[in-house]
């Protein structure tokens, strides 16, 4: 008697705290829930979105909604179990399209200033280049779209796609400000001239920082003049990006490495001058005869480089707010 009370006792127990764990579940699922929709995320996107993270264990929909790392890995599950099925094309490409809408969705690439872990998050519009490995040549180009399965690179001209061909290894290179020159290799997939030159790549799940800066790198195009020691006539440039530690640029001529120029600039919108030395590191045949030169500055003094970081931060601002407008 005493034994089968023992015994009751502990079912109830024991049924008592399964109810309380899925009490508990029920409201962390809600909570996750309500989290998604303050996002601006819909019924169906919620509902894809727990079908994904059953994808990988002890993963939540607030995991993938947080981390792109684990989103990313879901949906890698998710398409191979695909494949494995042998899906029909048709509803195959349909469910990367979704895919696609819902990571732009809950993951808005470029909008994060977090470093890249996988190609997956690759910010579009920004400038990249790429090298076959077999050749030392430099094509420049533009993150045209990123997808699920793979991600295409605009090159600026068609001229540059005979050096890559499907199957051939390539070196991809972007440079993000306050974090470095990301570099990855990977595989080209596809070709396309028409209607405009794309070469579709393979993602790489792991991407590399190569070196990170010490100082907020910006974009930009304004004129400049540059004066070589070696023969103190100064030739007008095209400044293309400048930071605290350094600076390129585009003139119609070559310089050689370890050349010391003098540069002279406008900062901001021409109300101050700034003359400052700098080194040749390296340059760039850009085909069409032009040079492309990266230099770093030699012997700047403290208040020219926090004139400079100022004036990069300004340029900075402009930037992320253009893009907000747009």
């Amino acid at each position: 008697m005493l034994a089968a009370i023992v015994t009751s006792l502990a079912v109830l127990a024991a049924t008592g705290v399964v109810a309380h764990t899925r009490r508990e579940l029920q409201r962390y699922s809600e909570r996750h829930r309500a989290m998604a929709v303050e996002r601006g995320l819909t019924v169906a996107d919620v509902r894809q979105l727990e079908h994904l993270a059953r994808m990988v264990a002890d993963t939540t929909l607030a995991d993938l909604m947080i981390s792109p790392i684990r989103y990313s890995r879901a949906v890698s599950r998710y398409v191979n179990r695909l494949k494995a099925r042998k899906t029909p094309e048709t509803v195959y490409f349909g469910v990367i399209v979704e895919l696609t809408r819902l990571r732009r969705k809950v993951h808005p690439p470029g909008k994060l200033l977090r470093f890249l872990y996988s190609t997956r998050e690759l910010p579009e519009g920004e400038e990249v280049t790429l090298a076959p490995t077999d050749r030392n040549m430099v094509r420049t180009g533009a993150i045209w779209s990123v997808n699920e399965d793979h991600f295409d690179i605009r090159l600026i001209d068609a001229l540059g796609m005979r050096l890559f061909r499907p199957g051939a290894e390539v070196i991809m290179e972007l440079n993000r400000p306050g974090q470095g020159m990301y570099r990855l290799r990977t595989t080209v997939r596809k070709c396309e001239v028409e209607p405009r030159p794309i070469v579709r790549l393979e993602h790489a799940e792991r991407v590399s920082v190569e070196n990170r800066r010490e100082h907020l790198r910006e974009r930009t195009e304004t004129s400049i003049f540059i004066t070589p020691a070696t023969d103190n006539r100064p030739i007008e440039a095209t400044l293309q990006d400048i930071s605290g530690g350094g600076l390129s640029f585009i003139l119609p001529r070559p310089l050689k490495p370890d050349t010391e120029c003098r540069i002279t600039l406008m900062l901001g919108d021409g109300e101050e001058t700034l003359e400052a030395s700098c080194v040749v590191l390296r340059r760039e045949d850009l085909d069409d005869g032009m040079w492309h030169h990266v230099g770093v500055w030699d012997g700047l003094e403290d208040d020219a480089r926090e004139d400079i970081v100022r004036y990069v931060f300004t340029l900075h601002r402009d930037r992320i707010r253009t893009s907000k407008t747009a």
